[in-house]
């Protein structure tokens, strides 16, 4: 279901696709998990040692109508110590930016800042890691 009048928030380096909700969604993703690995050192995550399979995780936060980062928290099937060192690295990353006086737009609802949930699954594989 597409809402002509719902703007998905916009992650600080995603303001050129603006009028494309699909995009920022998209966008916010992928920039956001590129700097978690490139701006927190995601790959130095204390729980690869003595493990053996992944690990996966689902954290969850809420951009309130200011673009700040609220109500952070984990599904209850969730690594604990994956999620809440992944919740550590996004409010890093934001104060990052925040320190750059670049932000997170909120969602807008009829043109209005609204506050918006994001929920991002984590897959960790041992594995594949080099």
């Amino acid at each position: 279901m597409k809402d002509s009048n719902f703007e998905y928030p916009i992650y600080p380096t995603c303001k050129k696709h603006k009028a494309n909700n699909e995009k920022l969604k998209e966008c916010f993703e992928v920039n956001l998990w590129y700097d978690l690995k490139n701006l927190t050192g995601i790959n130095s995550f204390d729980y690869y040692e003595n493990n053996v399979e992944g690990k996966k995780t689902k954290v969850i936060f809420t951009i309130d109508k200011n673009g700040e980062l609220i109500k952070l928290s984990y599904t209850e099937d969730s690594n604990p110590e994956l999620a809440k060192d992944i919740l550590r690295q996004i409010l890093k990353t934001n104060n990052y930016y925040k320190e750059r006086n670049k932000k997170i737009l909120p969602a807008k609802v009829n043109g209005k800042s609204t506050e918006f949930t994001i929920t991002l699954p984590v897959v960790i594989n041992y594995g594949s890691m080099n």
